[in-house]
């Protein structure tokens, strides 16, 4: 008689722990997933942690535990009922606004619904035909009215998704209107055209009430310029157009920034973290009610990289904060107290924009840069130039290039400035900058001023910033990198730094391993290596210093360098590794991480150490790299084309973009080394600078750049986050010139 109820005692007991795991893992979701505090989903996580603690409390209790079952699975039913209507319209949403980008957006969202499904189903459908009371028929009846809503709801969101409002059909003679009157040039001491003050119009826009955002100079008290934030309206895109050319007559000074609005979309609550995903970097602007920000406006004061989900990826910034941005739209740059976080009551705006400059020329403008023309050779060495010329702008008289700059203000930054990208910068200067009297200055004061950092150890010297540091180890990377920079720029300032040369080329020997890696840094002490994982692009850093040192210290064999022959088994080891043993063939199939310098490495030893593996290495890896080239069969918008990224998820970075471009173009001078010809590299590579010569900032974009420091030839970290970081021109500057000289056949540097 016991051993029937000790069965079904045991089947509870099973079934509770069961549901105590699920229970541990919406606690899990309710302490961690939010990144704020208070969400709905915050509270609907604890409360079905609180459900499925309900038949462990109740086992011993069978009419009790049933109930209890039945509770959880009815709440478990509506969470996903509810998750499956908000993915549904977000999915849907984001669909029909990013294309691509909304799409992969979408699989993610059903993918993290298929995990809840999974996590809630089997547990709820067990207890159900288990344990639970049999349903009536008239709780069979009312399920399936639900499900009908269901269907209908989702239906009803799929079709508001795709219904912006349209405003202006056809912008072009608003647009137009910029060039009804002559511009003069700004007055001595003018400002640039960036403001934070928000728009204030006289009614929302919309269908009844066509509205252009026009910036220009305006007179202030005491004489001098300021910058006036206008909304323009009237009741047809004629009135607004014949509306702007009566307004600019009366400010005929300066350069003009026109957006006028095309569409209208008002914002409904969907995800929390989908929803900051609702406005479109460079397209849209938004509004609440009358007041408004240009698309611009949100890009400039970073707006739209609000939402940090991992904390420990700086990288990975997408989204805006519903709070922040009511903030700014009362012209404030920190949210109050209370303010609501939801973007209820929002408005999405679409413009169409463009740029009157002061000589008159109208540039339209498209995610904030004029259109590009066709690649070419020229274009090619403009961009070059124009970040030359940013680079050498940016030097301080100690040597040390300005490290962050935000375009739009002039502040300055040098938080957690990395000496390997002052090395960086100086290497592209030496390798395509011009052999001009005023770079080869430029690069003796880098170099100078990285030899300054040297800390020294007995033989060697390792490279530790600031140089007063009291540091207790010397990383690999700082001085790999910077002993290249130094030996790709001797020809420029002859052998003034060959002792510091040497000790950094001990350095690296003494930090090689017996297998042919690195360790990743040094006791400053001792000078004793200390073992860690390979770090990454220090390795291919390494390779690429030891390459160059082992070229000088043959040509000058009475110089102070490490043994020709000592070197030379060096490069013949590290090559291996990192060709045979860094990256086991199962992986190698798969994917690869950043090794973009070991292909730097592979190109600058073409003319005195092949290596056969190693260049495999390299064209495999830019093989595999040139997969995650946008272009026009990923589905997303074409300012992307060319960028590089994982799938459609993420802006893609500049600097990501031209380090491929780097590395590409370092692959096809071994290609051809080799005898192969590679059509597929070269068209990603002439993706990539189309990408980086149209994200370069130029005259018409500069409107609303500071005047305090040129902008002019900067690149920044992407089309949502305008800041300028010293090697962010760097990579770019080296990807345009060594791509060129690949792509058109021009000598890549002097």
């Amino acid at each position: 008689m016991l051993a029937p109820v000790s069965a079904r005692s045991l089947h509870r007991g099973l079934y509770a722990a069961c549901c105590l795991a699920e229970g541990l893992v919406f606690a899990w979701a309710a302490a961690v997933l939010p990144w704020r505090s208070g969400t709905i989903f915050a509270a609907a996580a604890a409360a079905l942690a609180a459900a499925c603690t309900a038949p462990a409390v109740t086992g011993a209790w069978p009419r009790a535990f049933g109930r209890a079952v039945a509770a959880k699975a009815l709440l478990g039913a509506s969470a996903f009922v509810a998750c499956t209507a908000a993915v549904f319209h977000a999915a849907t949403y984001l669909s029909y606004l990013y294309g691509g980008l909304g799409r992969g957006i979408a699989a993610g969202l059903v993918a993290a619904l298929g995990v809840l499904a999974l996590v809630t189903v089997p547990t709820a459908v067990w207890g159900l035909v288990a344990f639970a009371p049999r349903p009536s028929r008239r709780t069979v009846a009312g399920a399936a009215l639900a499900g009908g809503a269901l269907a209908a709801g989702l239906f009803g969101s799929a079709r508001a998704a795709a219904a912006p409002t349209p405003v202006v059909a056809d912008p072009t003679p608003v647009l137009d209107a910029l060039s009804a009157v002559p511009r003069r040039p700004a007055p001595a001491g003018a400002p640039s055209l960036f403001t934070r003050a928000p728009f204030e119009c006289p009614h929302p826009p919309g269908p009844a009430h066509p509205t252009a955002l026009v910036t220009h100079l305006a007179p202030r008290a005491g004489g001098r310029a300021g910058v006036a934030a206008t909304c323009l309206q009237a009741d047809s895109a004629a009135g607004l157009a014949a509306a702007l050319a009566d307004h600019l007559a009366a400010a005929p000074a300066g350069p003009v920034r026109l957006d006028v609005v095309t569409a209208t979309d008002p914002l409904d609550p969907m995800l929390p973290l989908v929803d900051g995903l609702s406005l479109r970097p460079g397209f849209d602007g938004v509004c609440e009610g009358a007041r408004c920000l240009a698309p611009w406006q949100l890009v400039a004061t970073e707006q739209l990289v609000a939402v940090r989900p991992f904390p420990f990826i700086p990288e990975l910034r997408f989204g805006f904060d519903p709070a922040a941005l009511r903030a700014a739209l009362a012209g404030r740059v920190e949210p109050r107290p209370g303010t609501p976080r939801t973007v209820a009551g929002l408005t999405r705006i679409v413009t169409a924009a463009a740029v009157a400059l002061e000589d008159g020329r109208v540039t339209p403008l498209v995610r904030g840069r004029p259109p590009s023309p066709p690649l070419s050779a020229a274009s090619v060495a403009r961009a070059v130039r124009a970040a030359e010329s940013y680079i050498l702008a940016a030097q301080q008289p100690s040597g040390r290039f300005r490290y962050i700059l935000d375009p739009h203000t002039g502040a300055v930054r040098y938080r957690g400035f990395a000496t390997a990208r002052q090395a960086g910068t100086t290497l592209a200067l030496c390798e395509v900058g011009a052999r001009a009297p005023d770079v080869d200055a430029a690069v003796a004061r880098s170099l100078g001023f990285l030899a300054s950092l040297e800390r020294r150890v007995g033989e060697v010297g390792g490279l530790v910033y600031p140089a007063n540091a009291p540091a207790r180890v010397i990383h690999l990377g700082p001085t790999a990198l910077s002993l290249a920079a130094f030996l790709a720029c001797r020809d420029r300032i002859g052998p003034v730094h060959d002792e510091p040369i040497a000790r950094m080329g001990r350095f690296l020997l003494r930090m090689m391993r017996p297998d042919g890696g690195f360790h990743p840094k040094m006791d400053a002490t001792s000078g004793v290596p200390i073992p860690g994982p390979d770090p990454l692009y220090a390795g291919g850093q390494a390779v690429l210093a030891l390459v160059g040192l082992e070229r000088l210290a043959r040509a000058a064999p009475h110089g102070p360098f490490p043994d020709a022959e000592v070197l030379s088994e060096a490069v013949d080891r590290a090559m291996a590794y990192f060709a045979e043993a860094y990256w086991p063939p199962f992986l190698r199939t798969f994917f690869f991480l950043e090794e973009n310098w070991h292909c730097l490495a592979a190109r600058a030893a073409l003319s005195s150490h092949r290596n056969d593996a190693y260049e495999r290495f390299c064209l495999d890896y830019v093989t595999f790299k040139r997969r995650l080239v946008l272009g026009p069969s990923d589905a997303v918008d074409p300012t992307l084309w060319g960028g590089y990224g994982f799938g459609n998820v993420v802006v893609p970075h500049n600097t990501g973009a031209a380090g491929f471009g780097e590395a590409v173009s370092a692959a096809l001078a071994v290609a051809r080394a080799r005898g192969e010809t590679r059509p597929d590299l070269e068209d990603g590579l002439r993706r990539v600078l189309s990408f980086l010569v149209a994200r370069q900032w130029d005259a018409a974009a500069c409107t609303i750049c500071t005047r305090s420091v040129p902008v002019v030839g900067a690149f920044s970290e992407h089309l949502a986050s305008p800041h300028v970081r010293i090697d962010y021109v760097q990579h770019a500057m080296a990807a345009l010139g060594h791509g060129g000289a690949m792509l058109f056949g021009r000598k890549a540097g002097p």
